[in-house]
């Protein structure tokens, strides 16, 4: 089974922000997840970068992970 993240990455004012890079991991490991498309078969990037508006998204196994979203020098 898979489970599908989605959200939108805003500053602490209510910004959205575009091309955060966002980092799924294996919870507890620095192992990088596997990610997949919405098919569930195509193997997606790692780390994701969130579009214009500040949206991202990514389809995942079943699990818990560790998520890093770092921007302009944050994170």
């Amino acid at each position: 089974l898979m489970q599908k993240f989605y959200d939108t990455i805003q500053d602490k004012y209510g910004n959205a922000i575009q091309g955060a890079s966002i980092i799924f991991r294996d919870h507890g490991t620095s192992n990088v997840s596997v990610m997949y498309e919405d098919d569930e078969l195509t193997e997606k990037m790692n780390p994701v970068i969130t579009d214009v508006n500040g949206f991202v998204e990514a389809m995942l196994p079943n699990g818990k992970y560790d998520i890093t979203i770092s921007y302009r020098g944050q994170s």
